[in-house]
């Protein structure tokens, strides 16, 4: 249950282990491309937040599953949290756009609230540790910056 958070009455009396507190990113590289091309995602100055490349996201949920606790809940990052303008500054260089528009707190509140009460309004300091000694999961990604140049490069032959 990726986004769901730990203490929520969801989590504790389920009778399985739930992945949370994470933002994903890598999967929709085509899309991404495009969208950062035109400067169509801007962003703010704000707080630090969890990310997890997709397939470190999905490796972690199986091995919830397979080795979790009923009713424990295992934050699902990678190793350095990041901000909305670093990870979407990274993305635009990596994919050879131009930086995105940077847009005041108040303004991105106006035109996009649901995007702006994470990327302005909240800053989400968590730890792995318990995803990787529980779970023996580690992200293969150590930080976005790892993802995103996995991201952007072509993929493998066969993949």
């Amino acid at each position: 249950m990726l986004g769901v958070p730990p203490r929520s009455p969801v989590v504790r009396e389920s009778p399985a282990p739930a992945a949370t507190g994470s933002l994903l990113y890598g999967g929709d590289a085509t899309r991404m491309r495009a969208l950062l091309a035109r400067r169509g995602v801007p962003v703010a100055r704000g707080g630090l937040l969890g990310w997890v490349h997709h397939e470190d996201a999905a490796a972690a949920t199986v091995a919830a599953l397979e080795h979790g606790r009923a009713g424990r809940a295992y934050n699902v990052i990678d190793d350095r949290p990041a901000t909305w303008q670093e990870v979407i500054t990274a993305m635009a260089q990596a994919f050879g756009a131009p930086p995105p528009r940077r847009l005041p707190g108040w303004l991105l509140r106006l035109v996009a609230p649901y995007v702006a009460s994470f990327v302005v309004g909240a800053s989400m300091r968590v730890s792995n540790t318990r995803a990787k000694t529980e779970l023996g999961w580690q992200p293969r990604f150590a930080d976005c910056h790892d993802g995103i140049r996995a991201m952007a490069s072509p993929a493998p032959a066969g993949r």
